[in-house]
């Protein structure tokens, strides 16, 4: 009922006043935290809240959303105007749009080179792109079917219309790059897009396989997409990430992802680790971004052809096998050339 969440509220709030003011703290308070406590907090002029619960404890909110949050600022209010807590409150710029990020982790990799990027000037910069990971196995024989009702689901299960809002789709790809499965895939992928493509909104697909310059062609050669095409592999992301694409670094053809996550773990105590309550990560994935103008061949797959097209300064032919097997990429004697549209969009 409202009433025991109110005094829920209430004992939450004289716990923080206790945490704050009691050193060493009671076991019935020291056992909440999830990190050591900090044994002497030094000489505070003030402090301030932030987050949700901020926007209560500043009556800068008074709607109900169905959380802890109303009745917890509310109570927090309270403590403040009986003089109860133990330094000033000080006015916060931020409350609700401030994010406390806990332990943070950064990273650096480098990938091969297999990203698909049709229009970098179109595609990148990109900030804060949500991560959907539709709930499909791509290991033996691929359902287009399933994997289209897949990736509507997942639109549907955050609230989001496909059409409407661009995401990035994240998939683990398990088993070969046969020619077969991949055209399965892009199938399933290009139904389940079907209003994305429709409205010739951007697609953002994200393999942690070495599959990205494969679907990138298939979508663009053979299925005929017009939309604007971003493919990357190498990273693996999950649902609730959100990812910021930066420019591509020439000459170097590099693709910083930074990728933003902010799901709760369990408590890690039992394991001796530090809580991992938000995971900030910084990937710089060296992708060599192959431009609507390259031509390939994948095992028995035939070859793409496009109008544009660059010189290669190490020679005519040039392969990159990988572990998958007959997944080989093979230029010939294609001579491209990027004019100046090529430069403007390593400007941009």
């Amino acid at each position: 009922s409202l009433e025991d969440i109110a005094r829920a509220a209430t004992w939450m709030a004289n716990a923080l006043i206790v945490a704050l003011r009691e050193r060493p703290a009671p076991p019935s308070i020291e056992r909440l935290y999830l990190t050591d406590p900090i044994a002497d907090l030094g000489y505070i002029d003030g402090v301030m809240f932030s987050g949700g619960v901020g926007e209560y404890v500043y009556a800068r909110e008074d709607r109900n959303f169905g959380d802890w949050g109303h009745a917890l600022g509310n109570a927090l209010r309270q403590t403040i105007a009986e003089k109860r807590f133990p330094w000033p409150v000080l006015p916060a710029g931020e409350c609700i749009r401030a994010t406390a990020l806990g332990a943070s982790e950064y990273t650096v990799q480098l990938s091969g080179n297999t990203t698909y990027i049709s229009e970098p000037g179109a595609l990148l910069p990109r900030r804060n792109l949500q991560v959907l990971q539709p709930q499909c196995e791509l290991r033996n024989r691929i359902d287009s079917g399933e994997l289209a009702r897949a990736i509507r689901h997942r639109f549907t299960a955050f609230d989001l219309s496909e059409g409407e809002s661009d995401v990035a789709l994240a998939f683990h790809w398990q088993g070969s790059p046969s020619y077969e499965r991949v055209a399965a895939f892009v199938s399933g992928l290009t139904r389940g897009l079907a209003h994305t493509i429709a409205n010739g909104r951007p697609i953002y697909v994200i393999f942690d396989a070495d599959v990205a310059q494969t679907v990138g062609g298939l979508l663009k050669d053979e299925f005929g997409v017009e939309s604007p095409v971003l493919v990357i592999d190498g990273i693996t992301l999950r649902d609730f990430d959100f990812i910021d694409l930066g420019r591509i670094r020439l000459p170097s053809n590099t693709v910083p992802v930074t990728i933003k996550s902010l799901v709760f773990s369990e408590d890690p105590r039992s394991d001796g680790a530090l809580p991992h309550l938000a995971d900030y990560r910084q990937v710089t994935r060296r992708h060599q971004n192959h431009f609507a103008g390259q031509g390939h061949v994948h095992g028995k797959m035939p070859a793409h052809r496009h109008a544009a097209s660059h010189p290669h300064d190490h020679g005519d032919e040039h392969v990159h096998p990988h572990d998958h097997g007959d997944d080989v990429h093979s230029h010939g004697e294609h001579h491209h050339e990027h004019g100046p549209r090529d430069e403007d969009a390593g400007k941009r």
